[in-house]
């Protein structure tokens, strides 16, 4: 039996968490394949951003805010777009708590930033605009936009300068055109960081979020991860040293750090921080708190997942598969029984010197081990195989709040369980069909074509029902201020 949780107290607290009180009081068993990796490095992405006091995110939440309330903005905005030559989409929202939102959000806009330039000129103070005329100018001669698309831009530029702001929307503007404009070096170093940095995050989110068993590969992609993202920032010399999980977990990181310069950050950043008016201390401590947090975290050093690597079927034929394979009853000791431990023994060995079907490159990994010739082969040892690839090891419970979109944020904490199930069953099943909405309840003639009886009994039951609802919080409401007034 294997549980996957947050790492928060509530849930792995080594004294009162809950993987604590299963494994006291319910299932002394139970594996220990860690906590949820994903939320690790989402975790580490977010130490990452700190250092810079969430400088960009502030941009992108700006962006996404300035065009949500204004139909207008987004109608010229779309224009300016294709007037450039870039393809339009409407700017994303960042979400803090959902997997490196912040890094598909930071390419987009990325994407997006010459435009938003353009865009946002005219919303300059007059005073500012010769001295940022030339940044309008360079992306004018870039990407080679001509005079009638020049005089179609002016006449843009003319209509934003006409419109009148909420107070809110000022001060969203003016932070916007500050960070695009005032502070442009800064904003496309940050940019650019993220852009380059964080693949190597999201790589290893986007391997586990896939359907299938790869408890196998956790030991080895941690490895890599680590590796990979030391090789950013620590000396070379320093990460040779370490070579395995535990000696890595032990290295002292701070002692062996690159200069700036020499960190890894992306052409375009590279070239930004050579300016002298580029802060480049914000990314020596990015890369350290990113560090710390990965070496803290990531089960680098864990025997179950160490262990569980040896089922690779290329693993087979080494003596240190063989060591693993021994240990796997021990670590998983409700599997076998103690005639089947003696058998297994028998296959683990036989295993290892004979001649295997082919695992192609992209196989999953139970199909291999429950074909029918291995199972027969080697009767505990496939059992016992089986049962480890079953473990839990992805988070993917969490893609239910992709799918929801922008439906779960900060501003629906009183969304129930029963509204979301009921959002969540309508969004695949219009995935499903290929469809959108529209799509699938258009009509051909909308005064001549049947209504839809059974969607217009839906909706109404489901307007009496919410208010069913409401009535009854009104009544619970009003019996507890009358029992507090008495």
């Amino acid at each position: 039996m294997s549980i996957l949780m947050d790492s928060c107290n509530v849930m792995r607290g080594s004294k009162s968490g809950l993987e604590t009180h299963i494994r006291e009081k319910k299932a002394g068993h139970l594996l220990d394949v860690d906590g949820d990796i994903c939320h690790h490095i989402h975790n580490a992405a977010k130490a990452f951003c700190k250092p810079f006091d969430w400088f960009l995110e502030q941009l992108l939440n700006d962006l996404f805010n300035d065009m949500k309330w204004s139909p207008d903005l987004r109608e010229m905005y779309q224009e300016m777009c294709e007037i450039l030559g870039i393809k339009y989409s409407i700017p994303q929202r960042f979400f803090s708590h959902r997997w490196l939102s912040v890094y598909d959000v930071t390419v987009d806009t990325n994407r997006l930033f010459d435009a938003s330039t353009v865009f946002y000129f005219p919303m300059l103070m007059k005073e500012e605009h010769r001295q940022h005329l030339p940044t309008v100018v360079e992306i004018y001669k870039r990407l080679n936009v001509s005079e009638a698309s020049k005089e179609r831009i002016r006449e843009i530029h003319k209509e934003l300068g006409q419109k009148k702001f909420t107070k809110e929307g000022r001060e969203r503007k003016d932070r916007i055109v500050t960070q695009i404009f005032t502070q442009r070096k800064q904003t496309k170093m940050v940019m650019g960081l993220y852009c380059s940095v964080f693949p190597l995050l999201k790589h290893f989110v986007l391997l586990l979020e896939m359907k299938e068993p790869l408890i196998h590969q956790l030991h080895e992609s941690q490895l890599k991860l680590f590796k990979d993202f030391l090789g950013c920032y620590v000396k070379a010399e320093v990460i040779n040293t370490a070579s395995t999980g535990a000696q890595l977990k032990k290295l002292d990181l701070k002692q062996a750090i690159m200069k700036p310069k020499q960190m890894f950050m992306g052409s375009k950043a590279l070239k930004l921080i050579q300016s002298p008016s580029t802060p480049t201390y914000m990314v020596k401590e990015a890369y350290i708190a990113c560090g710390d947090t990965l070496q803290k975290k990531l089960a680098l050093s864990n025997k179950f997942l160490k262990t569980v690597s040896a089922l690779h079927p290329h693993a087979s034929g080494h003596t240190l598969t063989l060591s693993l394979l021994q240990k796997l009853p021990e670590l998983a000791p409700n599997v076998l029984t103690e005639t089947e431990e003696e058998l297994y023994e028998l296959n683990i060995r036989k295993y290892q010197t004979d001649q295997h079907p082919d695992f192609p490159e992209g196989s999953r990994i139970d199909e291999w081990w429950g074909k029918e010739e291995i199972c027969l082969k080697y009767l505990c040892l496939s059992k016992m195989a089986k049962a480890v690839l079953s473990c839990f090891h992805g988070p993917q419970v969490e893609s239910s709040f992709n799918v929801m979109n922008d439906v779960i944020d900060a501003k629906s904490g009183r969304l129930n369980i029963e509204t979301y199930q009921a959002i969540q069953n309508i969004k695949y099943g219009l995935k499903a069909s290929g469809k959108s909405a529209v799509e699938y309840f258009k009509k051909r003639d909308h005064l001549h074509d049947k209504v839809y009886h059974t969607l217009v009994r839906n909706v109404k039951r489901s307007f009496s029902q919410y208010k069913a609802i409401l009535e009854e919080k009104k009544s619970v409401a009003t019996e507890k201020t009358e029992t507090a007034g008495h």
